[in-house]
């Protein structure tokens, strides 16, 4: 799975929504540090995505940086207001 991220992300390295994809895989096995790296390149690719930022903020909370995972989902909720998952966070 993470040999086809890797490739789709060689095909199109733009493309914001493949790094945010790998950044969802490599939480899911735990690599925090290089999720957070994922989803920081997808937001620099696509800052007014509020997913990305709710994401990296989960990655941030998970490492106990709670004052990154604060800020990341104020903006998420900056960029989508009824943005329900960050709100919960």
């Amino acid at each position: 799975m993470l040999a086809d991220y890797v490739r789709a992300i060689r095909l199109a390295p733009d493309d914001a929504a493949y790094r945010n994809s790998r950044g969802l895989y490599l939480f899911s096995q735990k690599a925090w540090d290089l999720a957070i790296k994922d989803f920081t390149a997808a937001i620099e690719r696509d800052s007014q995505n509020a997913d990305y930022y709710n994401n990296r903020g989960l990655a941030f909370f998970v490492t106990d940086e709670w004052l990154r995972a604060i800020n990341d989902y104020d903006e998420a909720l900056s960029r989508t207001p009824d943005f329900i998952e960050a709100l919960h966070n």
